[in-house]
């Protein structure tokens, strides 16, 4: 398991999204980018 911590600033978003998109089967990594994308804009 990995984890990331990232700051409460906007570019932790984009961060977040290249961290876990090549961790991720290609047949899911748009949808879930997308969830991650949105619970780190909301966090």
């Amino acid at each position: 398991m990995t984890c990331l911590h990232l700051p409460p600033v906007p570019a932790s978003v984009r961060a977040a999204r290249h961290w876990a998109a090549p961790l991720l089967p290609a047949d899911v990594r748009d949808p879930v980018v997308l969830v991650i994308s949105e619970l780190v804009t909301n966090a």
